[in-house]
């Protein structure tokens, strides 16, 4: 699992190198700097997998990102 701080830094770093670029973060560009999925981009992002079945607080051992971390993630996309 990517650490919180880890996380916050990396999603900062993606963010700046967006408004440099001049384009909007995108789930594929996010995914691709996580080291992660686009589909688990994505689900962070909505806070649910598999159309509409929310996330439990017993994450699965292969999850990449807290649910305490989601926030992180809606945040790059609703301040972009």
């Amino acid at each position: 699992m990517i650490d919180s701080a880890k996380l916050q830094e990396l999603v900062s770093e993606y963010a700046l190198s967006c408004i440099v670029r001049n384009r909007r973060p995108s789930f594929h560009g996010l995914a691709e700097e996580l080291d992660i999925s686009y589909n688990t981009a994505r689900n962070a992002f909505r806070g649910e997998y598999c159309s509409g079945k929310p996330y439990t607080n017993t994450p699965s051992p292969r999850r990449r990102i807290d649910n305490r971390d989601f926030e992180i993630i809606r945040r790059l996309f609703l301040e972009a």
